[in-house]
């Protein structure tokens, strides 16, 4: 893989807020369950002072299992084991740990994650996703 695809690749995998919000907590932490992580999303969810819509945590967590976390573990930033649930941070590249860093203060100068679209749009982020892959 060269250096442009793999910028890329991470790029794709740092796209969404969920998946973002879930890289800082593990930059933070190094592993978490599942159920730690939809309860870091939802409750970043719910304390973004743009977002309208409240977080359904049964929602986040379907999305974080089924499409998230697969998609930040395909970009090799975590491992995730779909059947006990646990996610660990893997040792990050420069380019990756550089990336996310750029993200968390565009993140944090932004006055926080948008996450507006995310809560409400679950059946576009799903389509929209179907069609990077392709």
């Amino acid at each position: 893989m060269t250096d442009a695809d793999e910028v890329s690749e991470l790029c794709h995998a740092l796209a969404h807020p969920y998946r973002r919000v879930a890289c800082y907590y593990l930059d933070e932490h190094g592993e978490a369950s599942l159920t730690t992580l939809a309860d870091c999303v939802t409750g970043w969810v719910q304390s973004d002072p743009g977002s309208d819509a409240p977080a359904d945590y049964d929602a986040v967590r379907a999305q974080l299992h089924h499409v998230h976390l697969p998609i930040l573990a395909d970009a090799e930033l975590v491992t995730y084991d779909p059947v006990e649930q646990g996610v660990a941070f893997e040792s990050l590249s420069t380019a990756a740990t550089e990336l996310l860093e750029s993200a968390l203060r565009a993140d944090a100068d932004g006055g926080g994650v948008q996450t507006q679209r995310a809560t409400t749009e679950l059946g576009g982020e799903r389509a929209s996703e179907d069609e990077d892959a392709s």
